[in-house]
């Protein structure tokens, strides 16, 4: 609201000046201590505006974006990342510098007509918790401030979740794009971005073809996290997943890494039985007329879905942080395991089809292994044609570590 008000030694200068015409001088003490001197004869009115403080945490105005189009997810319904910061950005969407703020959003939208020319189509979207749906899916998107420099010289800071969010899309005549990022964090607040300028894609639309490993591997994991469930009324899954990456205090890949995938059939059992697991397992892989059973663990492959191609099974994947991922699906080799005094013992040594090694030797807490079999309800029919743990990790998406085991989405989004 607007006050008008006028100070009295103002108001008698001005008085002054017009009847007088005497040279009369308004001096306004600082708080600083600076005296400034203004002439009356040059003020014809003075006002009191009440000035609008701001309640954002972080009010930015967006000058660089960095956008993905990662094609049709389920329906047509189609995954849109976008970057909005007011610094320069990385490949994998990061600033670059420090005291810099970013929004990373994943945009469930309409499927662009041209993956090489994808836009986001105009509207008002909202946090989702589904890729089926148009929104903001929440899983997939943060928001990333820059605040220091770590003892390695790099630029560093935080990421902080969003509580509330909404996008607002409107493309202009000339092809160009005004957004309106509004939002609440988690853990500092609001927030406001704001854009106005060109939106372009680049196109990371699955095909038909994937990156292989070309070397051989020495797996190490630094961590296990592991579920069991009752896959079929025949037999029981252990879906494990074995982490040499960082995983944050939200559960999310962080940076580059690698992991293994592995899915083993044990015996029918319920509640779990962590002595099911013990024994050495051998290759069925998920194809037509394959016999499931116990002592077998699932091999990988990739499975095409609305166009779109997503591992499954048993395998290792590397990543580096910024795009670049291989996989070495399993479809030979066998994994034992064993129990000691709580201790889990896994020996693995698998082949790829493309004839490289992948072997482990790792030791860890049998705690590691929840058991999910207790609350699934009646267990569905054995079909041995359906895919079997899918995972849909895929680059420059948050990948959070029990989406590796549950793969209940067809895309992730990993936090780097």
């Amino acid at each position: 609201m607007k006050e008008k008000a006028f100070v009295a030694l103002a108001a008698c200068c001005i008085a002054t000046t017009s009847l007088a015409q005497d040279s009369w001088l308004m001096k306004v003490r600082m708080k600083s201590g600076e005296v400034k001197e203004i002439p009356c004869n040059d003020v014809e009115e003075i006002t009191f505006d009440k000035k609008e403080v701001s309640t954002y945490y972080a009010d930015v105005k967006a000058t660089n974006t960095y956008n993905i189009y990662y094609g049709t997810v389920k329906d047509n319904i189609a995954a849109y990342t976008i970057h909005l910061c007011d610094g320069n950005l990385s490949k994998g969407g990061l600033p670059t510098e420090i005291n810099k703020h970013d929004i990373r959003l994943t945009v469930m939208a309409a499927a662009s007509k041209n993956a090489d020319k994808a836009a986001l189509p105009a509207g008002t979207y909202s946090l989702v918790e589904n890729v089926g749906e148009a929104g903001i899916y929440r899983k997939q998107s943060v928001y990333i401030e820059t605040n220091k420099v770590n003892d390695a010289g790099q630029v560093d800071g935080f990421l902080d979740s969003l509580k509330m969010c909404t996008l607002n899309v409107e493309q202009k005549a000339d092809g160009t794009y005004q957004l309106l990022v509004e939002g609440e964090l988690r853990e500092h607040g609001r927030i406001r971005f704001a854009y106005d300028g060109n939106l372009t894609f680049v196109n990371k639309a699955q095909g038909e073809s994937y990156n292989s490993i070309t070397e051989n591997v020495a797996f190490a994991p630094k961590s296990m996290s592991g579920r069991y469930v009752r896959a079929t009324d025949n037999y029981c899954d252990y879906a494990l997943s074995f982490l040499n990456c960082e995983v944050d205090g939200e559960g999310f890949i962080v940076g580059a890494g690698d992991y293994i995938n592995l899915v083993l059939l044990t015996k029918y059992a319920v509640p779990m039985d962590i002595n099911t697991i013990v024994g050495t397992y051998d290759v069925v892989m998920p194809v037509g007329g394959a016999v499931y059973e116990q002592g077998k663990y699932i091999g990988g492959m990739m499975y095409k879905r609305s166009g779109r191609l997503y591992p499954m099974g048993s395998f290792y994947k590397v990543f580096d942080g910024e795009g670049y991922e291989a996989y070495g699906f399993f479809s030979g080799g066998s994994i034992t395991v064993t129990l000691d005094n709580g201790n889990i013992t896994f020996k693995g040594n698998w082949t790829t089809p493309e004839g490289k090694a992948v072997t482990m030797n790792y030791t860890t807490d049998a705690s590691g292994i929840i058991d999910q079999s207790g609350g699934q309800g009646n267990a569905k029919e054995d079909n041995g044609n359906a895919p079997r743990s899918l995972n849909g990790a895929t680059p420059d998406r948050r990948l959070h570590i029990n989406d590796i085991e549950n793969a209940d989405s067809p895309i992730f989004m990993m936090k780097r």
